[in-house]
């Protein structure tokens, strides 16, 4: 493999002892994908790995929840002190500059020269004298440019967890470094073989998997306050396009006009605060205040799963949605609109209802289950079935076969 770091030689690296894994993950909100690296690194055997996790850049909402066998590697303070650094600050100018003189080319060189400048310190200040066996990036997008570039390891792993195959040209180089591309689905993993086919022999599947009893103990944490006497339904996660909250204001618009009885939770929030306040100026606009709440992030969501009625997953894309586990295990029924990861986690009928990616479908969905309360018991008796424990010995299995094949 290449290596982007001068003067480091990846194959002096002699193995003593435990696995050595370096795992590279961009922000540690309180989100999905996040959500399943706690649980990889809640279960791994640390007799057997030594774990190091850097962080490139906050938030890191979830870091309490890290295991204590963990060696964080938390850029935090350092990588503020870097974004003001005289260089950074200079590259972050002329990229701005640039970008609104609309001068790509340019706009390009300088932000790519920005984050150089921030890469290569976190390098230098977090990892220069470490060799690893392992390198995970956990995420597409920046942590596969670290690993690719400044990880000294044996073996790279580059993951991706998106339902959609985006950003192909800039993932390329990074995953030509790559000895395993993983992604999350079947589906997924087919599409990444046409968008990447120097890559289509090194690609392995490897679904998210949640701690039942975990979520079981944290869904009686604490009583959410739902309004009584109606319908309550629940969608959780972060508010973006590709999450379809705006279809889901849309369903809630025509089960008001139909009469439907109903609230409906939100339990999430956004990054892109913009986005947010459309949406929330969009429930106004409609007349859905008194049919919609917007929670904001929880650290523990899982008692609005647990005690809602129906659990709603109005997604555009989907690969394998931790929302859709989670509601499993609690055997919650579940509208959800038939993404990849969707088709790949439902029996339509059986263990949920699969409806299409539009505001009528899922309200017909909806409606069916309102009307018909025996399907709905049906459907959580099918999930409460699950074995779940099936689930995670081949969970562990594939995972130890990637990092040590």
């Amino acid at each position: 493999m290449g290596e982007d770091v001068a003067g480091v030689s990846q194959n002096d690296i002699t193995k003593l002892g435990p696995t050595r894994l370096l795992i590279v993950k961009t922000a540690f909100g309180l989100g999905g994908i996040e959500r399943s690296l706690i649980e990889f690194l809640r279960h791994l055997d640390y007799s057997r790995y030594d774990v190091d996790l850097l962080l490139l850049y906050g938030p890191f909402d979830l870091i309490p929840e890290l295991p204590e066998q963990v060696h964080l590697l938390n850029v935090g303070e350092y990588g503020i002190r870097l974004r003001l650094s005289p260089l950074y600050v200079f590259y972050y100018i002329l990229s701005v500059l640039l970008k609104s003189l609309r001068i790509k080319g340019g706009y390009q060189r300088y932000r790519r020269q920005k984050m150089d400048v921030y890469y290569r310190s976190i390098y230098r200040y977090f990892c220069k004298d470490k060799a690893y066996d392992v390198a995970i990036a956990y995420q597409q997008g920046f942590a596969c440019e670290y690993v690719a570039r400044f990880a000294k390891a044996k073996r790279k792993i580059m993951m991706y967890h998106h339902g959609s195959v985006e950003d192909v040209d800039y993932l390329t180089p990074w995953f030509k470094e790559a000895d395993v591309l993983l992604t999350v689905s079947k589906d997924v993993a087919e599409k990444l073989k046409v968008a990447f086919p120097f890559a289509q022999y090194h690609v392995e599947v490897i679904p998210n998997l949640l701690d039942a009893y975990f979520i079981k103990k944290q869904a009686d944490e604490y009583a959410p306050e739902l309004k009584q006497g109606v319908l309550t339904l629940c969608t959780c996660g972060r508010i973006s396009p590709e999450k379809g909250f705006d279809l889901a204001i849309g369903a809630a618009r025509i089960l008001k006009e139909q009469g439907l009885a109903f609230h409906w939770y939100f339990v999430g929030d956004g990054y892109d605060k913009v986005y947010v306040e459309s949406i929330r100026q969009r429930i106004s606009q409609d007349g859905l205040d008194v049919c919609i709440t917007i929670t904001g992030f929880l650290t523990n969501p899982y008692p609005y799963l647990k005690n809602c009625d129906i659990v709603v997953i109005p997604s555009r894309f989907e690969a394998n949605p931790m929302i859709i586990q989670e509601a499993k295990i609690l055997a919650k029924p579940i509208v959800a609109t038939k993404t990849t990861g969707a088709l790949d986690a439902l029996i339509d009928g059986e263990t949920g209802i699969l409806c299409e990616i539009a505001e009528e479908s899922m309200v017909e969905g909806i409606i069916h289950l309102y009307r018909n309360p025996n399907h709905m018991d049906e459907i959580s008796a099918n999930l409460a079935s699950l074995n779940m424990s099936l689930l995670r010995e081949e969970f562990y299995r594939k995972w130890d076969k990637v990092l040590n094949s």
